[in-house]
């Protein structure tokens, strides 16, 4: 804090964890917190917080994948096994040569941290990215066809409705459309029966005219 008191002692109700984990997503994120950075007989200058998760968001739209993010204590331990060595001195046997050399030159003067200058030292990490090719085109067109999709995929909903309010208009319609069937069979049956009685009637005139 300003007055240099710890901030678990300032903000109270609040667990060690849960303060921690709030500031590590503040910091991971938010750009322009500034801090002082000092180092005796060295730096004594104001810096600004690295939010390196909101920066590998962007990087990764930009089609930048991290393929590397180590702490400064980390990249000693790893840069120190063998396996990491080999793997350098098969990338680059300078790079590997130069990495052995250095670490070795920091045993040999026997530079101890205080505990305080370790907390310091791994505030600090180093990262590398590698271009995937996948751009912010890329993600723009996966959401430009997910979109056209979904078009398609409501038209084809909106084309179903349609077809069951046909078809339910169908089915309202069929009893209405037998009812008239109905009506025009029995008037045509109607007209027949008429028809009959007339040629009845016709045929019993003609034989009365005929017997006088």
């Amino acid at each position: 804090t300003a007055g240099g008191a710890p901030l678990g002692e300032v903000i109270s109700g609040v667990s060690s964890a849960d303060l921690a984990l709030h500031i590590l997503k503040v910091f991971s994120y938010r750009f322009g917190i500034k801090y002082h950075f000092w180092l005796r007989s060295a730096i004594d200058a104001e810096e600004y917080v690295f939010p390196f998760a909101a920066v590998r968001e962007a990087a990764l739209q930009q089609g930048l994948s991290c393929c590397l993010s180590l702490s400064f204590p980390r990249l000693l331990h790893v840069a120190a096994s063998s396996a990491a060595a080999a793997a350098a001195a098969a990338a680059d046997p300078q790079l590997q040569q130069d990495t052995i050399a250095w670490l070795n030159s920091r045993k040999k003067k026997n530079a101890a941290l205080t505990p305080q200058q370790e907390a310091a030292f791994a505030l600090y990490k180093i990262f590398s990215f590698v271009k995937t090719g996948v751009t912010d085109n890329h993600h723009q067109q996966q959401q430009q066809q997910q979109q056209e999709q979904q078009q398609e995929q409501q038209q084809q909903e909106q084309q179903q409705q349609q077809q069951e309010q046909q078809d339910f208009q169908l089915q309202q319609q069929q009893p209405h459309q037998q009812q008239q069937q109905q009506q025009q069979q029995q008037q045509h049956l109607l007209q027949q029966q008429q028809q009959h009685q007339q040629q009845l009637q016709q045929l019993q005139h003609e034989e009365e005219i005929f017997s006088i």
